[in-house]
């Protein structure tokens, strides 16, 4: 070997950490384009649609992107459970049976619409449709001789079997969107793991069950073990409207969700409407995708619950006649109970609330709210970072009165120094937490050549977030001046 000197630049030796990727959340499921298994990163609405289509993927990041200001990480799964029609409801029909016969890509209410009748395969019939159950029509179509109708970007069709239509005739049926099933979501997340995109959460855009929340869990506590710290959120089926009571409901999801637990995320709770900015109607969306962009569009430190930040964007929990359709913890109280996060109303107040953003943890775990757990996690992301340039450091150590050799306190006050003051700079210094500090060991054994491990204690002291106010009005006969 020929004698020489190498000397080669390093970086990250001066305790310089990640910009925190806060607000950024990956949404997982289907839509009906795009590669998948690919995670893509969008921060714009037409860009989401051109690249994935349409479906609860590009409908959730669309309504996020515009609500929350923060970029999303879309991954389109596959849909191993397919989309599915409703029964057709048919209301003053002619002698034409007409069925529901494509792929619907999204869960829609629909209803045609014949404002001019005539024959099926004669020109003449004029239709219009809606995609929210009435309220809302597009412009009319002339069917000319087909006998098929479709409406596009949406898969629907309709057959129209030989007879006739008559004028005002409707033929209104449901749809239920294509779902990601637990095996879609280990694949999607192994394509997530392989990225090296930076997020702060991952949402599941379709109807979540226990086994994907364990699925969750497992690979999230995982990544803690990368010194990735992240946080998830799913949401459960939708109330089944007009055979399924609200205390039906609870049960179900009691059953389905009790035995379940984490510190890591939250289960959202039924679905409600919102506008969608790719259709510009009304739309059933799980509770999430409004519950998600809220999160975007706060600090990590912020109660999603907080009302002084004000109703959720062009969310409504009534139908069009003001009635209750999607669950309200305000009328329906359980769900919050049950730690599921919910929406309600508020009394003399328009839109729909955040209830609490529940975490799903056992009973009695400090990881109560969603703010817990981001703070948390940005704690550890500091803390994991700038220990691991400490890794094969060579530190002095001491030998005590006891013969035990431990760390010298200089060094470990030098640790310690350089971690707390990070974590004031993100956390303290601007109120996130109350206090923050991490505390090495005194006493861990140094005195082997094989290696030394040093044990810690990283220590949070969350803000408080007020509940509830207990308040006695009563006369007085003088009003006493208020302390200052």
């Amino acid at each position: 070997m020929i004698p020489s000197i190498a000397i080669t630049k390093s970086d990250g030796n001066t305790g310089v950490v990640r910009p925190s990727a806060t607000g950024v959340e990956v949404l997982i499921g289907p839509s009906s384009t795009g590669t998948q298994d690919t995670p893509t990163l969008t921060y714009k609405t037409n860009t989401a649609v051109s690249t994935f289509g349409y479906g609860p993927l590009t409908e959730f990041a669309a309504y996020q992107l515009s609500v929350g200001g923060k970029p999303r990480i879309l991954i389109k799964s596959a849909a191993s459970t397919a989309a599915t029609n409703g029964t057709v409801t048919h209301s003053g029909a002619g002698t034409s049976v007409v069925t529901a016969t494509g792929t619907p890509y999204d869960d829609f209410d629909v209803v045609f619409k014949f404002t001019t009748g005539g024959t099926i395969g004669v020109a003449g019939i004029v239709y219009q449709v809606s995609l929210d159950g009435g309220v809302t029509y597009g412009g009319s179509t002339s069917l000319g001789v087909a006998v098929t109708a479709s409406v596009a970007n949406t898969g629907i069709a309709i057959a129209l079997a030989a007879g006739t239509i008559l004028a005002n005739q409707t033929e209104s049926f449901s749809t239920v969107g294509p779902r990601a099933t637990n095996a879609d979501l280990v694949t999607a997340l192994e394509a997530l793991r392989l990225s090296n995109l930076s997020y702060e959460g991952i949402q599941i855009v379709t109807p979540a069950d226990a086994t994907m929340l364990a699925t969750l869990d497992a690979w999230l506590t995982a990544r803690e073990a990368e010194g990735k710290f992240r946080d998830f959120g799913l949401n459960t089926r939708a109330r089944t409207i007009g055979t399924e009571t609200e205390a039906q409901f609870k049960t179900a999801m009691d059953t389905a969700f009790g035995a379940s637990s984490s510190i890591r995320g939250i289960v959202c709770a039924d679905f409600c409407a919102l506008v969608s900015p790719i259709r510009g109607i009304n739309m059933k969306r799980p509770t999430l995708c409004a519950v998600g962009a809220r999160k975007s569009a706060v600090d990590m430190s912020r109660d999603l619950a907080a009302v002084a930040d004000g109703p959720l964007s062009g969310v409504t929990l009534a139908d069009a006649q003001g009635n209750p359709k999607w669950h309200d913890e305000t009328i329906y109280p359980g769900l919050d109970d049950s730690r599921f996060t919910s929406l309600r109303s508020i009394d003399q107040k328009q839109g729909a609330y955040i209830t609490n953003p529940l975490v799903i943890s056992a009973s009695g775990s400090d990881y109560v709210y969603l703010q817990h757990v981001r703070c948390m996690n940005r704690a550890c992301e500091l803390a994991f970072q700038l220990l691991t340039e400490a890794l094969s450091d060579g530190v002095l150590k001491q030998t005590n009165s006891d013969g035990s050799v431990t760390i010298k306190e200089e060094i470990a006050q030098r640790i310690e120094s350089g971690i707390n003051s990070r974590l004031r700079a993100e956390l303290v210094t601007p109120q996130r937490v109350t206090d923050a500090q991490i505390v090495i060991s005194r006493t861990d054994d140094l005195s082997s050549n094989a290696g030394a491990t040093i044990t810690g204690e990283l220590q949070l002291s969350p803000l408080a977030y007020l509940k509830k106010f207990n308040i006695n009005a009563k006369f007085v006969k003088t009003i006493t001046a208020a302390a200052t």
